[in-house]
């Protein structure tokens, strides 16, 4: 369920589309809850689950996806390697708690990289040049269930954006619209969002180059020009 925060009032309250605070009508904000299915062994928004109906238990307001690189990272400094592979593995944003098929795994990240010996970065080296197609197969598997299981809440938001991007473009032409894109997962999702809301790929893109970046970034960015 989406709980929704208003600054002026002070208050909170459930609403899944009214955005506008019912005591002074302004704008609040969205804050989430989410669950996990037990049964499904991935993140819920709702505490009864979309897919299968099985009621999830709380565990966090946000979480993201770790990815096989990111888990043998974690398992290596828990000098316990694979000890997730296969495994449902997600983060909140912070990154200071981890949930493996649901089940809360606190640890100092900060004190763990100390811990980060030669040997321990050899073997990280060399899990990284190993083919991982079959743990990328598990892992878009899983990502394909989250999806499934949230689907209506995902295409609640994704219509919430869309419309906001409709309103906010009202007045102008198509060639004083522009993304501002830094080539990450964020402003990627925005492009999306925005190129489905005016309903064209001719979208003035705009990429600040501070020499600083990463050469896959780089390399991600030309690609997605020319696509």
């Amino acid at each position: 369920m989406v709980i929704r925060y208003c600054n002026h009032c002070n208050i909170t309250y459930e609403d899944l589309y009214d955005s506008k605070c019912p005591k002074c009508g302004q704008k609040t904000k969205g804050v989430s809850k989410i669950y996990f299915c037990p049964i499904c062994n991935v993140p819920i928004y709702y505490e009864r689950c979309e897919l299968c109906g099985s009621k999830g238990f709380l565990i966090s307001t946000d979480v993201r996806p770790v990815f096989p690189e990111e888990r043998f990272l974690m398992e290596t400094l828990l000098e316990d390697p694979f000890a997730f592979k296969g495994a449902s593995v997600w983060a909140d944003l912070g990154g200071s708690r981890y949930f493996v098929n649901g089940e809360k795994i606190t640890f100092n990240k900060k004190s763990l990289y100390k811990s980060l010996t030669n040997e321990k970065i050899k073997k990280i080296q060399e899990y990284l040049k190993q083919d991982k197609a079959k743990e990328y197969e598990q892992f878009e598997e899983m990502k394909e269930r989250f999806i499934e299981a949230n689907r209506y809440h995902l295409d609640y938001i994704t219509n919430e954006a869309q419309n906001f991007i409709k309103e906010a473009i009202q007045g102008y032409s198509q060639d004083e619209i522009f993304v501002s894109f830094s080539g990450g997962k964020d402003s990627t999702v925005v492009s999306n969002l925005v190129i489905r809301a005016v309903g064209s790929s001719r979208i003035i893109h705009i990429f600040g180059d501070t020499t600083l970046e990463f050469p896959f970034t780089i390399e991600y960015i030309n690609r997605f020009k020319i696509n």
